[in-house]
């Protein structure tokens, strides 16, 4: 029974695959992205459009990939990542089933489907990307303006500056993984690398977030000390 259901869909999937490898040869197409609420930290502060980054790099040259023309989210990305993912994997455990040419032919389509999933990963990436630096920015500003208005204390400032810059540093350091990660020989070097530069992006919103709250303190505690001098007076 297993076989009987499996049939349809792997015919499918490879008449998918020959219409796209007709019309896609080792390219990696643009996708627009629109409405985008990414990272854990900024989830509950806004939402934007970006276009994605091309893949660039020896990246290009890896297998055929699915042409990409619609409008994803950051989600609806990771979600078909997650869909290709499973129909590779029920494709290769239907090949390892098979005794004939046929297998050689449904563990190719498995890894076309694999190769796919992780295009989509990497887009969705670039997203994340984009909204950190995004995030980042509007962050430095408020930054910037509590800075300016806290007590000049020495300690504090100094304190706040270290950490601010900690997070600057980190956000410097995804970058230039991010630019390694294009010159990966294979697309799932080119994730992992991205995935390790999105570790670094994540601890520079963190660093950057507790700058922001200790000025924040500093401030309502200033200003909760200038209200009790008005009651006492």
């Amino acid at each position: 029974m297993k076989t009987i259901t499996l049939i349809p869909t792997i015919l499918a999937i490879t008449l998918q695959l020959t219409v796209n490898s007709q019309t896609t040869t080792n390219k990696i197409n643009n996708v627009s992205v629109d409405k985008i609420n990414l990272h854990v930290v900024q989830q509950s502060k806004k939402s934007a459009s970006y276009k994605v980054l091309p893949i660039l790099g020896a990246v290009k040259k890896q297998a055929k990939v699915l042409e990409v023309t619609t409008t994803f989210s950051f989600n609806e990305l990771i979600l078909k990542a997650e869909e290709l993912t499973n129909q590779a994997k029920m494709v290769k455990e239907h090949a390892l089933k098979l005794n004939d040419d046929n297998k050689i032919m449904q563990l190719e389509i498995a890894t076309e489907l694999q190769q796919q999933a992780l295009i989509y990963q990497i887009k969705a990436s670039e997203i994340s990307f984009q909204n950190t630096l995004s995030e980042f920015a509007f962050n430095k500003l408020e930054f910037l303006q509590l800075l300016n208005s806290v007590p000049q204390l020495k300690d504090v400032i100094t304190n706040c500056n270290n950490k601010h810059n900690d997070a600057e540093r980190n956000l410097k350091l995804a970058k230039e993984m991010r630019q390694e990660a294009y010159n990966m020989p294979s697309l799932a070097g080119t994730l992992g690398t991205m995935s390790n530069a999105e570790e670094k992006e994540y601890l520079a919103l963190q660093k950057q977030n507790q700058a922001i709250e200790q000025l924040k303190t500093i401030v309502l505690n200033s200003l909760g000390l200038k209200q009790l001098d008005v009651c006492i007076k």
